[in-house]
């Protein structure tokens, strides 16, 4: 045999070798696709919030808020309201709040609202993006979501 034989001879058994050596090996795991990011943290001051849940119940019509730079903003049951904020950390203080003056049917909702809502001592906001107000007894009986 000469050594040009020798050598493709040679070549022949390391390729068998090496594909006989992956052959008992298991095909490698394909990588986990990794998990989805969490939601944004949502922040207070980014945009509008609607109320979802009022005393543990669906708000009796539309309400709407947004915090900005110390003062907020929104639309109640029936009017347009306005006041100040202060936030530390979790902390919120939600001074006094001035509204128009439109009377309509949900009159005593809105001023069950603007009650609680100045009662605010903090505020969460959850994996889901939801910003819930907590009383100064730990309550939440105000929950508000994005638009």
């Amino acid at each position: 045999m000469d050594v040009q034989t020798g050598i493709r001879r040679a070549a022949v058994i390391m390729a068998f070798l090496a594909l006989a050596a992956c052959a008992g090996k298991p095909p490698p795991e394909p990588a986990a696709a990794p998990p989805p990011p969490p939601p944004p943290a949502a922040e207070l001051e980014a945009g509008t919030w609607s109320l979802a849940s009022f005393a543990d119940a669906s708000p009796p019509a539309p309400l709407s808020i947004g915090f900005s730079a110390g003062e907020l903003e929104g639309k109640a049951f029936c009017n347009r309201f306005f006041g100040t904020y202060a936030k530390e950390g979790p902390s919120l203080l939600i001074g006094a709040v001035g509204s128009t003056r439109l009377a309509c049917p949900l009159l005593d909702a809105e001023q069950e609202f603007f009650g609680q809502f100045t009662e605010t001592s903090s505020y969460e906001i959850g994996a889901d993006g939801r910003l819930t107000l907590i009383d100064r007894s730990g309550g939440r009986s105000l929950v508000f979501a994005r638009p």
